[in-house]
C-alpha cells in the first residue's frame, strides 16, 4: 500500500508542469508539434501552425487587430504572417510566445494573478517573477525551467520557489522540490535526495540533516 501511495505522490509532482508534444484535439490541428506546454492538465500552445495565427490564452486565434490588439511583434508592429506574439500590452502579459490574461480568467489564471501595462506583477505558485520582465520578456518563469528567460532560470526538480534575492544570482530560490524524497539546499538552487534509506518523504531538522516522516 505504501509503495502504491508513494508512486501516486511522485506522479502528481511530475505532471504539474510538462513541455511535450500536443495531444489535445484543439491543439493537434492548430499548434506546431512539440510546441505545447501542459500546466495542471491544461495544454497551452506556444507557436501556431498557420501564418497569421497567434496564441491567445493558449489557443491559436487568427489575428484581428480589433480583438487581439494586445499581441504585437517585439518591435511594436502589428502581426501579419507571424505565428507568435513578441510583445503583449494592456491587461495581458507575454508567456512563451503567447499573450495571457491575468487574474481570474482561465487559463491565464494558472500563470498570473495581477498584471499592468503588459507585465505580470504577481505570478501564481509554481512560477517566480522575472526580474527582467517587460512587455517583450516573459514576466513569469516556471520554478523548474532551467532554460529560463533573459538569463534568469529555475531549479531542476523544483515545484515552489521565490525570485532570485540579489543582483549576484540569476537562479530562483527553491522552497519545495517536486519529489517528496528531495529537499532544496541552503541556497535553494539545487534539489537533492534525502540520505535516509527507504525514505519517501523527509524534511530538515535542527540537529540532523534529515528526518524521515514516512518509510516504505
Amino acid at each position: 500500500m505504501c509503495v502504491y501511495i508513494t508512486m501516486l505522490i511522485l506522479l502528481s509532482a511530475l505532471i504539474s508542469f510538462q513541455t511535450a508534444g500536443c495531444t489535445h484535439s484543439y491543439q493537434v490541428n492548430d499548434c506546431v508539434e512539440g510546441r505545447c506546454e501542459e500546466i495542471n492538465g491544461h495544454e497551452l500552445c506556444m507557436e501556431c501552425k498557420n501564418n497569421g495565427y497567434i496564441p491567445i490564452n493558449g489557443y491559436c486565434q487568427k489575428y484581428d487587430s480589433s480583438r487581439y490588439s494586445s499581441c504585437k511583434n517585439a518591435d511594436g508592429t502589428g502581426i501579419t504572417t507571424q505565428r507568435q506574439c513578441g510583445m503583449c500590452t494592456g491587461s495581458m502579459h507575454l508567456y512563451k510566445g503567447g499573450c495571457y490574461s491575468c487574474g481570474s480568467i482561465y487559463p491565464g489564471s494558472l500563470i498570473c494573478r495581477e498584471c499592468a501595462e503588459g507585465v505580470c506583477t504577481n505570478c501564481t505558485r509554481g512560477f517566480f517573477e522575472n526580474p527582467a520582465a517587460s512587455q517583450t520578456a516573459d514576466s513569469c518563469i516556471r520554478c523548474d525551467d532551467t532554460t529560463g528567460v533573459a538569463g534568469f532560470v529555475g531549479v531542476a526538480g523544483c515545484l515552489r520557489c521565490y525570485s532570485p534575492n540579489s543582483t549576484h544570482s540569476n537562479v530562483a530560490r527553491c522552497h519545495t522540490c517536486k519529489l517528496p524524497t528531495h529537499m532544496p539546499n541552503t541556497m535553494g538552487d539545487t534539489c537533492y535526495k534525502c540520505q535516509l534509506s527507504d525514505c519517501f518523504r523527509c524534511k530538515p531538522r535542527m540537529h540532523a540533516r534529515f528526518v524521515a516522516l514516512s518509510s516504505i
